[in-house]
């Protein structure tokens, strides 16, 4: 495990000066940050924090990768904070890509909102096996999601 300092001192230095995620707040146990395009926060605990990697994507670009010792995992990129989604029964891997962001489940929503259920029930259902992997995986990782929880029901209801 990283010097807990120093490690707090990386994630604050990187959204302060290569991202457009806001530092919400930074103290001795940990640090909050908001994605900007919808609002999300996100703390990280000094405690649970194994390492922090400085990574570049395919473009050069840097970001985060910060590993938790549970062994979750997160990537802070320029604007948001990436992470995997939650594998279970009958979603299929091949289907969801490997790194997902929050904005992804409004993406399946508005798809859902739009989608004739009754014309192809299979792929509806895919498609909010997709979504509630994506939000355990948010969840998993300590985005409050307790709005989206309610974004699927809502969609079916209007639908």
């Amino acid at each position: 495990m990283e010097n807990s300092s120093s490690t707090l001192k990386q994630i604050a230095d990187f959204i302060e000066s290569e991202s457009t995620l806001t530092l919400d707040s930074l103290s001795d146990s940990g640090l909050t940050l908001i994605q900007n395009v919808d609002g999300k926060s996100l703390e990280i605990l000094t405690s649970g924090v194994d390492e922090v990697l400085t990574r570049k994507d395919s473009a050069g670009k840097p970001f985060l990768q910060v590993n938790f010792i549970e062994g979750t995992k997160i990537l802070i990129t320029r604007s948001l904070v990436g992470f995997k989604p939650a594998i279970f029964e009958g979603i299929d891997p091949t289907r969801i890509p490997n790194v997902v962001t929050t904005p992804d489940l409004l993406s399946i929503v508005e798809a859902l909102a739009d989608f004739d259920f009754e014309e192809d029930y299979e792929e509806y259902k895919a498609l909010r096996r997709m979504y509630y992997s994506i939000l355990h995986g948010a969840e998993a990782v300590g985005f409050e999601i307790d709005n989206e929880r309610l974004w699927v029901s809502q969609a079916k209801a209007v639908a």
